[in-house]
């Protein structure tokens, strides 16, 4: 899993937004990525819902932030796949959440960015 959303950072990174009609043989490919991508995160975001449960149990999945942050980035995935609805820009922002995935993988990692959340108040 962290290879695949380390992957598709470098993906988003060299997408060309000049280019919202994916003419460019560049996005076109990098378009077809991003639905590889997606249909992995669909098959993990399922497996977890089917292992904890969707909301009802107290550790639920989208019980847990990360998860709901997760939920949240994939749900954007699937309206950005819908025909007919307009590529809006704000959408296409959603889409950068996808990289703090990487935090939930791994443990400290997890630790660290909730200790720099925790410190931002006293820092004021």
């Amino acid at each position: 899993m962290i290879f695949s959303i380390l992957s598709n950072s470098v993906c988003l990174s060299v997408y060309d937004y000049s280019d919202p009609d994916n003419k460019l043989p560049r996005n076109k490919i990098l378009g077809i990525l991003d639905l590889v991508f997606t249909g992995i995160y669909t098959i993990e975001a399922l497996l977890k819902i089917i292992s904890y449960g969707f909301v009802v149990h107290p550790k639920s999945y989208l019980r847990d932030p990360w998860n709901a942050l997760d939920f949240f980035s994939l749900a954007f995935s699937f309206i950005n796949l819908i025909p007919g609805v307009p590529n809006f820009k704000a959408i296409r922002i959603f889409r950068v959440i996808k990289p703090l995935r990487s935090i939930n993988s791994l443990p400290t990692m997890k630790k660290l960015f909730n200790t720099l959340l925790m410190s931002i108040p006293h820092i004021g």
